[in-house]
């Protein structure tokens, strides 16, 4: 295998649909070389406008495989809406890696979601009996990044690190007179210590970049900042201004639809305390809920019924809610349930999309929170492609050429007793938190200067454009 600090990586993804495309266009701008596969012509068809190769088969066939040139390959990548391909697809392309050099590792990366495989996964058993070596579930990330948005309002995207600290995006508006035509430099003079770490911003839809220093903030710029725990947050969004509603205690929160999702979003409200109600169409499932669904700290109520059956949510006095999530299967459904719960009085809503080109339409319709469940699954198997960063890893902007990784220092890292000047990261990157243990064992915020030396076991979240990810990874080696 070549170098993994070499800009010529390469990979077989197999699965050409939102998220196998994401991929695609993710580690091409990494300069990573990608083939691209899939049995479906449309699929192929829409990949033409990313600069990789596409074939047209089925990832189990060996031909298919052989024409992918599997043996130059340096990671496998299955993530077709087919859990049986993806495991068995895994096994085929390292077996014929191995029949050309028997002394190659080909490393395997499969998407999977049945819950018996998540199962598997979770207690480390599924690279014992399968070929792949990692297994993406992004269930748990997605809950996590949804549960945000949803408490924190007007969030663009929010992506969090561990030990609190997050990197989120936010529209900068007309209201905000401490930022709005002021350089940042300018607005940190303004605001000192309230001041937000913003390390990257956007034009629009552009491309975004590395914070300028020079250039004066407009309304409508797109501002990525690191925070720190929700009340940072909040002081982000404001800053940005937007104006946040005191929280209550004692949240009322309806869940539209009983799927998994919908499940784990009511488990997570239910632990704090919040008064639960879900709505299920499907009587056996709704019966399940109510029999086996622990209300933990809060109370739970389940109704059978249809999700969007206006006379049904008026009759359980919807306009009482302080939030609705939309949990059914079918995206233009769960906008359709959040439009309505808007209409019938609800302030938060929230859904999760597997169709990114709908991210832009639920932002028009006035959601409070939509999480992108492809972006957060390509996050996750980038994050496993870098593992050596052994930490977070998510991508801003609607192009992703904007990465933010954690990386947690080892004892023995050759950057250790280092100062972060001395690391040479230049124009390059920007470190947006350096999380370090104090006595309580527990991560927090340190100051962050280029004298700063780093010991083992600090994290360090740094932020860069996307072509020079293989660069900062090898400074980190």
């Amino acid at each position: 295998m070549k170098s993994p600090w070499g800009a010529d990586l390469n990979y077989i993804i197999a699965g050409a649909g939102h998220v196998g495309r994401g991929l695609a266009r993710a580690l091409r701008a990494e300069r990573g070389d990608v083939y691209l596969i899939d049995t479906d012509p449309d699929a192929i068809r829409e990949s033409e406008g990313i600069d990789c190769l596409t074939l047209g088969g089925s990832a189990l066939s060996r031909r298919t495989i052989q024409d992918a040139r599997v043996e130059n390959a340096d990671v496998f990548i299955a993530v077709t809406a087919d859990d049986a391909v993806n495991l068995l697809s895994c096994a085929l392309a390292r077996d014929e890696a191995r029949s050309k050099d028997a002394s190659r590792s080909l490393r395997t990366v499969a998407r999977i979601m049945r819950p018996e495989l998540r199962a598997e996964r979770r207690k480390g058993r599924l690279p014992s009996w399968s070929s792949v070596d990692v297994g993406i579930d992004a269930h748990d990330e997605v809950v996590a990044r949804m549960l945000i948005g949803l408490s924190v309002p007007h969030l663009e995207s929010v992506v969090p690190f561990g030990g609190d600290a997050m990197i989120a995006e936010v529209i900068l508006t007309a209201d905000s007179r401490d930022l709005v035509h002021r350089t940042l430099d300018d607005a940190r003079s303004r605001l000192g210590e309230r001041m937000p770490n913003v390390i990257g911003m956007s034009q629009g839809n552009r491309a975004p970049s590395l914070h300028d220093p020079d250039r004066r903030l407009a309304p409508g710029d797109h501002l990525f900042a690191a925070v720190h725990r929700r009340e940072g947050l909040k002081r982000f969004v404001e800053c940005c201004g937007h104006s946040i509603e005191a929280e209550k205690e004692g949240l009322r929160i309806l869940v539209l639809g009983g799927s998994r999702l919908g499940q784990s979003i009511a488990e997570r409200h239910l632990s704090s305390g919040a008064s639960v109600t879900i709505v299920e169409d499907d009587l056996s499932v709704a019966n399940h809920l109510s029999a086996h669904m622990d209300a933990d700290q809060g109370t739970l109520e389940v109704v059978h019924g249809q999700p969007n059956d206006r006379v049904l949510l008026e009759d359980i006095e919807i306009s009482v809610y302080d939030l609705a999530f939309a949990a059914v299967d079918d995206d233009h459904a769960n906008l359709g349930l959040c439009l309505l719960a808007g209409e019938l009085g609800v302030r938060r809503t929230g859904t999760v999309v597997q169709d990114p080109s709908l991210m832009s339409v639920a932002r028009r319709m006035g959601l409070t929170h939509v999480v992108d469940s492809r972006k957060v699954i390509v996050d996750g198997i980038l994050r496993e492609i870098h593992r050596d960063l052994r930490g977070g890893f998510g991508l801003f902007g609607a192009d992703g050429r904007l990465v933010a990784m954690s990386h947690r220092l080892a004892d023995g890292s050759s950057v250790s007793g280092k100062k972060i000047s001395d690391i040479g990261f230049g124009k390059d990157a920007r470190i947006a938190f350096l999380l370090r243990k104090e006595h309580d064992e527990i991560l927090r915020p340190h100051s962050v200067h280029g004298d700063t030396r780093l010991v083992g076991g600090d994290r360090l979240i740094i932020v860069c454009e996307a072509d020079h990810v293989r660069t900062i990874e090898g400074k980190m080696e």
